[in-house]
């Protein structure tokens, strides 16, 4: 059976040069290895409840540029082929 996937955080960088800055970052919020693809950086959290702000928060002392910051939950389509295969 699929597994389900997890609330996370979706951040659109400035620039692809910032991702290992903002991996750094966002790593001791993340419930699992951070994700980068070009200037997008996913982050599975376990609580959604205030991770936007806390990521833009690690972001800003880390000094990372970001275009858009999103919190991003699995789909109901996901959800149900997940439980149901």
């Amino acid at each position: 059976m699929a597994t389900i996937q997890r609330e996370h955080v979706e951040v659109r960088l400035t620039h692809p040069a910032h991702a290992p800055a903002a991996v750094a970052a966002l790593r001791g919020m993340a419930a699992g290895p951070p994700q980068v693809a070009g200037v997008v950086v996913r982050v599975a959290v376990t609580a959604g409840d205030g991770a936007m702000m806390e990521a833009a928060r690690r972001l800003d002392r880390a000094g990372v540029g970001a275009d858009a910051i999103a919190m991003r939950r699995p789909a109901l389509d996901e959800v149900v082929l997940a439980l149901v295969g």
